[in-house]
């Protein structure tokens, strides 16, 4: 194909996903100028890292063929020079332009380059096939593939591709085209871009779906439209964002008034839906709190207690919060290890007498009363200052109200001791639910997105009742 800059097409076989963590395991470079093609680059790389069996399966690449390949910081400048003032053309480029960037700039070389998205042009110029992927459109146009799955038969491809389009489009409409999904814009090529370009600019939560209308990732954001375009421009940086891009075939979004509302309705979502990429939707949700006393010494002592044995009117003597008793042990393991605590009046010890840690000179005695008891007080109290539930800072309920002038809708929230008694939308007289049935439960997650609005807005936003 005829273009005004020089185009490299290239395809690369990595071992993983991920840009970051993974590696190019094939690159093949095909440049073109003028529509001929003036050079070549073919090699296989050696990624210093295991390849598993599944890539192997796939490329057929094993770890005896790149015994003998070079780095990739061997051929980093062979790749800069057939790049040099070209654009980059592949399919999917944004996976491919990932790695290659992240494997030049280990080797010391910057790489900026504008990309041509074949699959993108592919779904621009015929609109009417529902699958681009490149097995697709190999049969689709009953092209060559001297090698699928490896680097220089799926360049080759591409080659074609670019001659078949060029043979049958109209050459100034292509160009047009062709300049439209050529550049930084880096909406996946199977999603609409008009479902991207309908986002709002306001706060709000969005859903990414795949292709059999799975849910993919929850998120939420003050601005959803910016917040969307930020996990496709980041691909070649971060795995799951690599992901999400390859595999995400719809958006919605639910709007919402305020940064609060957004965050309390992601939350409770992710904890209902169990979103593919979201890490809150893996988390075993029934939690083990650090409950604080004073043992008959005066010193204090902790326990381990699962969640629906914390009294509501003692939420201030929750110090840390664990997914099970296992992962509580162990961290209070490591505090008292690293500070010369006790790890017996931290809970992580049982039996009678001093604990194992003082017979070993490790614990400086406070479970033996050898400590001063408003010493080692105080030493706990700083320890756990950034760990612990916070006291609730108000005598009585407090009401957060956010107000869009432009739409005349409020949203309201009460909160009494860190529980969320309310969460509605006003529109008229009549509120809404924004999160469905409130349980009426403290909830740790929820916590933790309230102590950054109740007390942030407290002076602007927050009326005691």
């Amino acid at each position: 194909m005829k273009y005004h800059k020089p185009i490299v097409i290239v395809d690369t076989e990595t071992t993983g996903m991920s840009p970051v963590r993974g590696r190019i395991i094939e690159i093949a470079c095909i440049r073109i100028e003028n529509g001929i093609e003036v050079d070549r680059f073919v090699s296989l790389v050696d990624p210093d890292m295991r390849i598993g069996l599944e890539i192997q399966a796939i490329t057929t690449i094993t770890p005896d063929m790149l015994k003998t390949a070079p780095s990739f910081s061997q051929i980093a400048s062979r790749v800069d020079e057939i790049f040099k003032d070209a654009i980059l053309c592949a399919h999917n480029a944004r996976f491919d332009y990932g790695f290659i960037k992240a494997e030049m700039e280990r080797a010391g070389y910057p790489f900026k380059k504008t990309m041509l998205c074949t699959a993108k042009l592919s779904r621009s110029l015929f609109p009417e096939y529902k699958k681009h992927d490149l097995s697709s459109i190999i049969e689709r146009y009953d092209f060559d593939c001297a090698a699928r799955h490896r680097a220089e038969g799926d360049a080759d491809v591409l080659v074609q591709f670019l001659e078949y389009i060029e043979r049958v489009e109209n050459g100034e409409e292509l160009m047009t085209k062709v300049g439209k999904v050529t550049g930084s814009n880096s909406v996946p090529s199977q999603l609409d871009k008009s479902i991207v370009d309908a986002l709002p600019e306001n706060p709000g939560v969005y859903t990414f779906y795949g292709s059999e209308g799975e849910i993919l990732y929850i998120g939420k954001s003050i601005n959803i439209k910016s917040r969307v375009m930020s996990h496709f421009s980041n691909t070649h940086r971060d795995g799951k964002e690599m992901k999400l891009w390859q595999e995400v075939h719809d958006i919605t979004y639910e709007s919402t008034i305020s940064d609060l509302g957004a965050s309390l309705l992601e939350l409770v979502r992710i904890k209902t839906e169990y979103p593919k990429y979201n890490r809150l939707s893996r988390k075993v949700h029934s939690l083990w709190y650090l409950q604080k006393s004073t043992n008959e010494k005066g010193y204090t002592v902790f326990d381990i207690v699962p969640d629906d044995k914390v009294p509501l009117g003692k939420l201030d003597t929750v110090y840390a919060v664990f997914k099970n008793r296992r992962q509580g042990i162990t961290m209070l393991r490591e505090l008292a290890k690293g500070n010369k605590i006790c790890p017996k009046l931290l809970g992580a010890e049982t039996g009678k007498g001093p604990c194992f840690s003082y017979q070993l000179g490790l614990c400086p005695g406070a479970c033996a009363g050898k400590v001063d008891v408003q010493e080692y007080n105080n030493l706990i109290e700083e320890l756990f200052s950034e760990r612990k539930v916070r006291s609730w800072p108000f005598k009585d309920k407090v009401t957060l109200r956010y107000f869009d002038p432009k739409n005349e809708k409020a949203e309201i929230f009460i909160v009494n001791n860190w529980i969320l008694e309310e969460a509605s939308v006003y529109e008229t007289d009549e509120p809404q639910a924004l999160l469905g049935e409130l349980e009426g439960m403290f909830d740790y997650d929820v916590y933790k997105v309230l102590t950054r609005f109740v007390l942030r807005d407290k002076a602007a936003h927050v009326n005691s009742l």
